[in-house]
């Protein structure tokens, strides 16, 4: 059987974040807040790491981050 993955990108969850915020639901933001917080968390590591990559890691690096921006409207 065949299924599809529907899973949200960090992306996605973060247009959820900013919609809720926008509208003031506080218990949906703290709903997410765990997931907000292992996003941050990831991010801070992605820079840890950001110098040691190789020049294909870094190009695959950022081809993510610009499609993650622009499914958030920001890129």
């Amino acid at each position: 059987m065949r299924t599809v993955d529907l899973t949200p990108s960090w992306g996605e969850w973060g247009n959820l974040f900013y919609r809720f915020a926008l509208e003031g639901k506080r218990s949906s933001l703290e709903a997410l807040h765990p997931d907000m917080a292992k996003a941050f968390a990831a991010a801070a590591a992605f820079v840890a790491i950001q110098g040691s990559l190789t020049d294909e890691q870094r190009l695959q690096a950022n081809a993510v981050l610009e499609a993650e921006m622009r499914k958030q409207g920001v890129a």
